[in-house]
């Protein structure tokens, strides 16, 4: 879904799950990742994924709010968040 918006020349920045290598690898993207369980914050000096896991932190505080199934379907159809809980 979100794959068809993504430039060819984009370069994915993501923590070491394995399901971003294999959709970088499927798309053909550059990417970097961030080994946050071993404390890695930033990469090369410029590579970090803070400020989506702070928007996502800050995005389920306030959809706890409405708790719900309906709230898990929207987010996951409207914003693209796959697998967001």
């Amino acid at each position: 879904m979100i794959g068809e918006y993504i430039h060819p020349s984009a370069l994915l920045c993501t923590d070491i799950a394995s399901n971003y290598m294999k959709f970088a690898k499927n798309k053909k993207l550059q990417h970097e990742t961030v080994n946050e369980r071993q404390k890695q914050r930033v990469k090369k000096g410029i590579f970090h994924i803070q400020h989506v896991n702070n928007f996502h932190h800050r995005l389920k505080d306030w959809m706890e709010r409405f708790q719900g199934v309906a709230t898990i379907t929207w987010i996951t159809t409207s914003t693209g968040f796959v697998g967001f809980k």
